[in-house]
Formats: structure tokens, sequence, C-alpha cells
């Protein structure tokens, strides 16, 4: 068959908002739509819960990365649910109002050939017999469960509905090796491994001189104390007093407490994508400070493609998932160090930094990742109708 010889009509459910911060789901709904696919993307179910905590905590509504989206793409925001979506206190309860919702709402647009990609467990739990309506269901696992957990009472809860989703799927698709391992460990299965990519938009090939004294850190901290070494951020702060360390991304109130004590530290929020870009293009040294966890060796982070396309020297602990771009970071097996290799990053050629991460990065963008994705799901479901001729 050849390539794009098909357009399906995608069901993307996510495990966030449409205009959440840019993660994997939005660029992957993005891309197909872009391709001529028919892309419906609905967004996590809304609750009464995180619609207090959002008036409570005064947060402001995020700017969707994607503003303007083609017309075959299509955000769906479902029925509200009492409590939060993935540490649900009412499962039963959830998924009669899911089902209510998607039975009205959704059902009727579902036109073959259809495909379901689902990128959190909760919604194999929600749908039960009626994720049969899909001519193939994609199960898109990019985050270690931990991260999606409030505690352990909902980690129970996703490990039991992502024992439904390998079942239910007919492609399991990772985005690190150590989560491809944890499925075969686990459930004996076979996944396939597509790594994270880069919004092609963002790639800069002129190289500009960077000439500002900036720090640079882009995240989602909020909630992310097991992910993100704040001592460290703190210690790139004192050892480099003359330099801003600039941090992009929500924080939370104890992160911003503690990183406020830092005279040179600013945090500026959350932010839209063309500001983001500006920021990115200030940074003189991009850095990457993971704690060692589990959790941590099973990511494949978004920012170190975007740092990359920017042509940016990145400093980075030696404890994630980096692929094949092991050559072009200044790893560092401890604090000291990180603290060193900022210091040799601050004093390397970045113009020749710039040629070798913009070659690297070119062919590291959504598009291609979503032609690979298409092309898994042709080959599978033409290896489907073959098996049902047969019989």
């Amino acid at each position: 068959m050849a390539k794009d010889s098909v357009k399906y009509n995608f069901f993307y459910f996510g495990n966030s908002d449409w205009s959440s911060l840019p993660n994997r789901e939005h660029h992957i709904a993005f891309n197909l739509a872009k391709n001529g696919h028919n892309v419906f993307f609905i967004e996590e179910m809304p609750s009464i819960a995180k619609k207090n905590r959002i008036i409570f905590s005064n947060t402001k509504e995020n700017i969707p990365y994607y503003t303007e989206i083609p017309a075959n793409l299509k955000i769906i925001k479902p029925s509200t649910i009492p409590t939060f979506f993935r540490s649900s206190l009412t499962p039963k309860l959830d998924q009669k109002i899911f089902l209510n919702w998607f039975k009205e709402e959704i059902k009727f647009s579902i036109k073959s050939p259809s495909v379901a990609i689902i990128s959190t467990p909760v919604w194999f739990y929600l749908f039960k017999e009626e994720i049969e309506c899909f001519d193939f269901v994609v199960y898109d696992l990019y985050d270690d469960l931990n991260v999606s957990a409030r505690n352990k009472r909902a980690l129970r809860y996703l490990k039991e509905c992502e024992k439904i989703a390998v079942q239910k799927s007919n492609l399991i698709i990772c985005s690190a090796p150590s989560l491809q391992k944890y499925i075969e460990i686990q459930y004996g299965l076979n996944s396939v491994l597509i790594r994270n990519a880069v919004d092609e938009s963002i790639i800069t090939e002129n190289y500009t001189p960077v000439t500002k004294k900036i720090i640079g850190l882009v995240g989602a901290f909020k909630e992310s104390n097991y992910i993100y070494d704040f001592q460290l951020i703190g210690k790139v702060a004192d050892s480099f007093p003359d330099y801003e360390i600039r941090i992009i991304g929500n924080v939370s109130r104890e992160q911003l407490k503690y990183l406020l004590k830092y005279r040179n530290i600013n945090c500026a929020g959350y932010c839209s994508s063309q500001k983001l870009r500006e920021h990115l293009n200030e940074f003189s040294v991009c850095i990457i400070p993971f704690l060692s966890t589990e959790v941590v060796r099973a990511i494949n982070p978004l920012k170190m493609y975007e740092y990359l396309a920017f042509g940016r020297p990145v400093v980075a602990t030696d404890n994630f998932d980096y692929g094949d771009a092991k050559d072009l970071l200044f790893l560092s097996n401890d604090h000291d160090e990180f603290i060193q290799n900022i210091g040799n990053a601050i004093r390397s050629d970045k113009h020749e930094i710039n040629i070798r991460s913009i070659n690297y990065i070119k062919n590291k963008n959504w598009n291609n990742h979503v032609d690979q994705i298409v092309g898994l799901i042709n080959s599978q479901m033409n290896k489907n109708i073959l098996q049902t001729l047969k019989y």
C-alpha cells in the first residue's frame, strides 16, 4: 500500500487539554490532521475537583501551542466528572457519564477506517466494550504511570486500567526503551519504539550569536518534585551568579518559594509557543537537571529536541533516555560535573554546536514520526484483512 494512500478517521483520546503544555499527543494529533487525516482530539474528562483547584490556585488559562488548527482537526471536551480524571474517587460513575456522552456525541461520527489512539489507560476502563467501535486501537505509552498518578491509590487504578489497555490494543507504541522493556516483562508483549520529536517549524537553521548571559530550563514542574533536581538548580544559581537562571513553566508554591531564595533565578511561568521560541533563542546554555529515579529513566524529554532545534549547547544529567543524541549533550554523572559542564558549554564553540545540533534534529520531527505510525497501522490493518480472507 502506497504511503498515505488511506486517509483515516483518528480519534485521539488525550492525557490533557488542548491548551495544556504541549505534549506528544498534541503534536501527533496536529500532524495527523496536517497530513490529511480526519482527527478528533478528545480532551481529558474535566472534573469539578480540577475546576475548584484552578479557582483557588489562581492558575491562568494556558494558550494552546497550536492556535491555528486545520479544519479537519476538531477539539472535543467530554462531560464533567466529579473528581480528578486519572486519580478518580468515582470510577464507576465516571464510566457511566462517559459512556452516555460517547454514545450520544461521538459514536455516530465513527466511520471506517477508524483508529483510536489512547495515551492514558483510564480511557480503556471507561470504554468497556465500546472500544470495539474502532477498526484499530493504539495504546501510546509515553511516560511511566507514576507521572500521572497523584497517589498510590491512583497508581493502582492506572495499572488496573492498563491491563485492559494491553488486551484491547492492536498496537502498542512506547517513547523510550525502558517502557518497551516494562511492557515485555509485565505483559509478555512486543511494542514499537517511537521516541519524541520536535515541531519542525521551530528548527532554526540560521545561527544567531548569543548576546545575553542566560542559563535556561523549560519544563512542567508543578507536581513534579520526583523529576527535577531543585537542589541542583540552586547550585547552578550559586555557581554562576552573573548569569540569569530562567525557568519556563508553571511551578508550585513550594517550588517557587525555594527558587526565589536565589536572586538570579527568574521564574517566567507558562508562555505561548511564540514566547517560548523567543526565550529559547536567548538562552546561552540549556539545562536538563533530572533526579535519578525509575520515572526519569523512562523519560525521552521533549525539551531536549526543542533545545537542539535552536542549536544551543545542552547540559544534562546522564540518567534519562537521550537516544542517539549522546554526542550532542554535555552529560553529567553528579552535581559537580554538571556545574563543570555548564562552564565548558559557556566556553564552547557555539557555532560548531549549532551546526551539529541542527543537522541531527532535521529528521527528528513529528511529521516523520506520524508517517511511521500511519505506516505501522497500514501494515497491521492489511495483515488483519489477509488473515480474515484466509479463514
